[in-house]
């Protein structure tokens, strides 16, 4: 079967995704997303593949939130009208790449991209509230900073610790 993914941001021209969308590759599930346009190629910049050689994905593309739904409906109609072999068939194809989805969740190069993304968005982070420094927004970044002053260098111990744990995984053979 197939995971539809509802995602949090559907009408929204943000690429967000969440563990909504995670979930089905670290279980090796096929899968169509309901959410912003572009959701496809976003993951797919993640190293990660969709199945658009096997099922209309163009839907995607639309950025029109009420024709991208009627697309995706029209998607999963399409695959619910197939017979029963076809279907069979299909998720052959589809379990292929879940299988190789699975495995790029799981890889060490997708944990390091994301430790790095995360790493980069707390700094920036860290700067612009740093630098807000004007008007209410000022006024509530600088109490949260005040109330967490050791939060920049928490940050640089969590990288030191990811990157303590990428060495050993290095040399044990373990993937995190």
């Amino acid at each position: 079967g197939f995971d539809v993914v509802t995602e949090t941001l559907f009408d929204d021209d943000r690429l967000h995704l969440t563990e909504k969308s995670l979930r089905p590759m670290a279980c090796a599930q096929p899968f169509i997303i309901v959410g912003p346009w572009g959701s496809l190629e976003y993951l797919r910049s993640y190293g990660f593949q969709t199945f658009g050689d096997y099922i209309d994905e163009s839907y995607d593309t639309i950025q029109d939130p009420a024709q991208r739904l009627k697309a995706v409906v029209k998607t999963m109609r399409e695959i619910a009208r197939r017979s029963s072999s076809d279907k069979q068939l299909l998720y052959k194809h589809l379990y292929r790449i879940a299988r190789f989805n699975q495995a790029q969740f799981f890889s060490r190069e997708f944990f390091e991209q994301i430790v790095s993304e995360y790493t980069v968005n707390i700094k920036e982070g860290l700067r612009n509230v740093k630098h807000s420094c004007c008007g209410t927004e000022w006024l509530e970044n600088l109490k949260l900073y005040k109330q967490y002053p050791n939060l920049h260098s928490d940050i640089i111990d969590l990288q030191s610790t990811v990157d303590s744990l990428l060495s050993v995984n290095s040399t044990t053979g373990i993937v995190p």
